[in-house]
């Protein structure tokens, strides 16, 4: 007798965990391609924060995120991107249930 497991995946799951490789393969060739102070590695790892964001994955896209915040802290603290990594940050704080840090963040 065989069993066949089943693995249902909805199209948008597939779609994020698509673009999540995508995107993981756009920071290892821009982290290669950019210097380490360079804003638009930040930008990268931002955006690779919010997919991981989709994916419910925190640590990965905490992870991502002080990436961003340790390359504007030290080449261009006043970028206004600055501002949507702060608020991503909140974001996933907000969705690990810590709202005071949240809302700290978002107010930064």
């Amino acid at each position: 007798m065989y069993f066949t497991q089943v693995i249902v995946i909805s199209l948008p799951e597939i779609f994020h965990r698509h673009f999540f490789l995508l995107e993981e393969k756009s920071v290892k060739l821009r982290e290669k391609a950019l210097d380490a102070s360079d804003t638009a590695l930040a930008r990268t790892y931002n955006d690779a924060g919010v997919v991981s964001l989709w994916l419910n994955d925190i640590d990965k896209a905490m992870d991502y995120f002080n990436k961003a915040i340790k390359v504007l802290e030290s080449t261009a603290p006043d970028d206004p991107n600055a501002a949507n990594v702060f608020a991503n940050v909140g974001t996933a704080y907000a969705n690990l249930g810590d709202y005071d840090k949240a809302i700290m963040l978002k107010k930064r």
